[in-house]
């Protein structure tokens, strides 16, 4: 006995027996777990990304002007990756560490 089936995108595909189903079931399930390992794996190559450019940024911070306020530790916990290296980027050059922070070329969120 054959079975209509939809898919998600709304399509309609025949089902012949349990095995098929089983099989189609086990595919998709996998395709499932393929996509979301690979979400994850982007996910912690960026987080790996920002952390490391935080750290950067922190060093060349404290070798160049001491150490960093609280506040500034926290701005750049919390900073996106963008933001991470426009800062990098000025601290290289910056005579004040407000130089560094200031608001203006700050790259779109």
């Amino acid at each position: 006995m054959a079975v209509t089936s939809l898919t998600a995108n709304g399509s309609a595909i025949q089902i012949n027996d349990i095995m098929e189903a089983d099989s189609m079931l086990a595919e998709r399930i996998e395709s499932w777990f393929d996509e979301a390992t690979r979400k994850g794996m982007q996910h912690g190559m960026l987080q790996g990304q920002r952390q490391g450019e935080a750290a950067a940024l922190t060093r060349v911070l404290r070798r160049r002007f001491g150490e960093l306020s609280a506040t500034d530790q926290a701005r750049i916990a919390q900073a996106e990756l963008a933001e991470l290296e426009c800062w990098l980027d000025r601290a290289l050059d910056a005579s004040t560490l407000a130089a560094v922070f200031a608001a203006d070329d700050q790259p779109a969120a």
